[in-house]
C-alpha cells in the first residue's frame, strides 16, 4: 500500500515532467468488477486498468 510519502514522490514526479501521463489499457465502473478481474486474468492489458470509485 502506497504511503503519503510515495504518493507526494509520484506527484513531484508529474510536476518535475519526469512523467507525462498513465498509459490506460481500460476502465471499469465499480458494478462491473468482475468484468474487471476477467480482463485481468487474461493477461492481455497492456497497460493499467483503472476502476471508478463513485
Amino acid at each position: 500500500m502506497p504511503s503519503g510519502a510515495s504518493a507526494k514522490d509520484i506527484v513531484n514526479w508529474f510536476e518535475k515532467g519526469w512523467v507525462n501521463e498513465v498509459p490506460v489499457d481500460s476502465s471499469y465502473e465499480m458494478d462491473n468488477a468482475l468484468q474487471t478481474y476477467e480482463k485481468l486474468s487474461t493477461n492481455r492489458a497492456t497497460r493499467k486498468i483503472f476502476v471508478k470509485v463513485k
